[in-house]
Parts: C-alpha cells; sequence; structure tokens
C-alpha cells in the first residue's frame, strides 16, 4: 500500500471520478490520470486494474440508481453490454502486454483528444432518424470498438457512449445517460476478470477506492436526474487537460 496521503488524494479522487462519471461520463479522465501520478513505479496492468476494480463499483452504484428511475433504457442496451463486455476482453489482454515507456505518451494524446473532443462537441439536439441497420451497426461495431477502447485504455468511455447514444440513436440525454452505466459495468467487469487473472490488481487499494467510487456514483447518478448534467463538460474537459500537462512534465521533464 502507498502512503497515507497518497491513498487520501485517490479515495478523493476516486469520489469525484464516480460523480462526474454517472452524470455525464469521462470519470476515467479523473480518476486514471491521479493513478499515474500517485503511483509512479506501478506496470500499465497494475494501474489499469486498480482503475477498473475500483470503478466498477461506481459503475454499479450508478446503473442501481438508473435502473430504478428507468428501468427499461437499463434493459434495452443489455444487448449491446454484452458485446461491449467481451471487446473488454481482448482491450485488457492488449494492454497488459505494453510497458509503461509505450503507455504513458499513449495515455498522455488520449487525454488530449478526449479532453478537445469533450470540449468542442456541441450538444446534439435536433431529431435523429433510426432505422433497423443503424440501429445494428451501433449495437455490433460501437460496442466492441468502445469495449475494446474501455479494456485497453478507459478515460472518457462514458462520454463516447452517451455520443452515440444522443448522436447515433437519437436517445435523450438523460436516457443516454442510464443506458451507458449499464454497458461500462460490463466493460469494467470484462477488463476486471482479466486483470484479477493476471495478478495485476492490489486489491487493498483497489477496495479503498471502490467505497469512494461507489459513493460518488449514487451522488453523482442523483445529481444527473435531479439537475441535469451540461456543468460538468467544462470541468472534466479542465481536468482532462491538467492531467495531460501533468503528464507532459512527467514523460518529458
Amino acid at each position: 500500500m502507498p502512503e497515507l496521503e497518497v491513498i487520501i488524494f485517490l479515495m478523493f479522487a476516486a469520489f469525484v471520478a464516480g460523480w462526474v462519471d454517472a452524470i455525464g461520463g469521462g470519470g476515467g479522465l479523473i480518476q486514471f490520470p491521479a493513478l499515474l501520478f500517485g503511483l509512479p513505479n506501478a506496470t500499465p496492468a497494475q494501474l489499469l486494474g486498480i482503475n477498473k476494480a475500483s470503478s466498477i463499483f461506481g459503475t454499479a452504484g450508478a446503473t442501481t440508481t438508473y435502473f430504478k428511475k428507468m428501468p427499461l433504457e437499463i434493459k434495452a442496451t443489455i444487448p449491446m453490454a454484452i458485446i461491449a463486455f467481451i471487446g473488454s476482453i481482448l482491450g485488457a489482454i492488449f494492454s497488459s502486454n505494453l510497458p509503461r515507456s509505450s503507455f504513458e505518451p499513449i495515455v498522455f494524446f488520449v487525454l488530449i483528444i478526449v479532453g478537445s473532443w469533450i470540449l468542442f462537441t456541441p450538444k446534439i439536439s435536433s431529431p435523429v432518424k433510426q432505422t433497423w441497420l443503424k440501429d445494428k451497426l451501433v449495437l455490433v461495431v460501437g460496442g466492441s470498438a468502445i469495449g475494446f477502447y474501455d479494456g485497453a485504455f478507459g478515460p472518457g468511455t462514458g462520454a463516447f457512449l452517451i455520443a452515440l447514444f444522443v448522436g447515433a440513436l437519437g436517445k435523450q440525454y438523460l436516457a443516454a445517460s442510464a443506458g451507458a452505466k449499464i454497458v461500462n459495468l460490463a466493460t469494467n467487469l470484462g477488463a476486471v476478470i482479466i486483470f484479477a487473472i493476471s495478478g495485476s490488481i492490489i486489491w487493498s487499494l483497489a477496495l479503498v477506492m471502490a467505497f469512494a467510487n461507489f459513493a460518488g456514483g449514487i451522488f453523482g447518478a442523483k445529481t444527473a436526474i435531479g439537475k441535469g448534467s451540461n456543468f460538468v463538460k467544462i470541468i472534466v474537459a479542465t481536468v482532462t487537460f491538467a492531467s495531460a500537462f501533468r503528464l507532459a512534465l512527467q514523460i518529458w521533464g
């Protein structure tokens, strides 16, 4: 286990990540960089394993809260969740073999791209025409691609899912947030299975962070249901760019 101040820092990051992720996605943009900074000697598999093992509890808390209010949205997204689960397993296997020297620059560019995407992508409000073929393409291609990404890296997965549901399927933002949770829960589970089998998860730290992430997830879901989530967009983008800058100093400084 790391020093006490590092644990407190990671717990705080996990709580904020759970809150943000439940509202609009992007919690991994807060928690994962915090792990990079707090655990400078950990391997990519350990970082990803701890991140997934802790965040899955927050995602489960948010999913449960959404299910009580919007059960049909959760049930309708289960087929995509199954496909994303398989993609996540493949992604976790891929990232387990990356050295940290290669992993950190990849995460840096992921943070820049995802942060820019979240900040500059406008909110989609016009109706979207749905077809059977489009629905199936989103289900298979979107589910497998996002699942692989979440298993391999993860930051911004929730935001990607919400944008996919809103932009491609024409869902309302709150309904998209609910559907994204069950898919994200499946991708977290797939990754956790792989990292647990390989012995990459530091369970004592992961469970401490999980408690904080779970509390943040429930609080965030209630915030989203009560007030909406537009204000989180700037917060997530700001934290993302700050994390990318700090990571750049760590890599090249």
